[in-house]
């Protein structure tokens, strides 16, 4: 016997005509973003690379395309500041999980009927490892975002006195420095110049340590002033 419905979450894989046409209602998938914002494997990550304001969760019916099925119902939150990709889908997951069971069943009794996506779609790709190096002459913003975006993974990285450093939070600061030069803003406190401003490193870890905070790293590495990362 046929399943009636059947529901997917954080699967990231097409599925098959065959497979979707077993449940007789179809099949309900829990994607993290704003529909059509952000279809693809890496939506929250790259809502925060794109800096969006907005996140959530959209309960859409899947069809053969990547995320483009019409969709039941949504569910917003703000974005936090300094949020990481992490943090993000651990907010979206708590906000989703109580609202799955009666989503589910104002679809199937007909009171939430699936609607056709409405704006413009954007892509999220997945990011690979190759992806995540930091480039200093960008502007500080846009770095910022990524660093937070690849948090927890892949994470963004860039390199200290010829070994991997990855970056896990960061601030956007106004303290000029050339770029890819460190700027000793206390003794536990450093910043980075970029293409514009500069990015003071929140959390960091280096190659084979544990995450650190940015006082622990100015104590046990002394990052010079004037020293190049990357």
């Amino acid at each position: 016997m046929a399943p009636l419905v059947a529901v997917s979450a954080d699967f990231g894989l097409w599925m098959p005509p065959w497979f979707l046409s077993l449940p007789r209602a179809g099949v309900l998938n829990v994607h993290p973003s704003l529909l059509p914002r952000h279809r693809g494997a890496a939506p929250i990550a790259w809502t925060l690379m794109e800096g969006d304001l907005d996140a959530g969760v959209s309960f859409m019916l899947t069809d053969e395309g990547w995320d483009t099925g019409p969709v039941i119902a949504d569910l917003r939150t703000r974005v936090m500041e300094g949020e990481t990709a992490g943090e993000l889908e651990s907010r979206l997951a708590a906000l989703a999980a109580p609202a799955l069971a009666g989503i589910l069943d104002g679809y199937l009794d007909g009171s939430l009927p699936p609607k056709a996506q409405q704006g413009t779609p954007s892509q999220a790709p997945k990011i690979a490892a190759s992806e995540a190096s930091v480039d200093w002459s960008l502007p500080a913003g846009r770095l910022m975002r990524k660093i937070h975006a690849l948090n927890p993974e892949p994470c963004a990285r860039t390199a200290f006195r010829g070994r991997p450093l990855l970056l896990l939070r960061a601030a956007a600061s106004g303290d000029p420095a050339p770029e890819g030069r460190v700027i000793r803003l206390s003794r536990s406190r450093i910043a980075v110049g970029c293409g514009e401003g500069s990015l003071e490193l929140v959390e960091v870890q280096p190659d084979s340590r544990r995450a650190m905070t940015s006082a622990a790293f100015c104590a046990g590495y002394g990052p010079a002033d004037g020293e190049r990362l990357g």
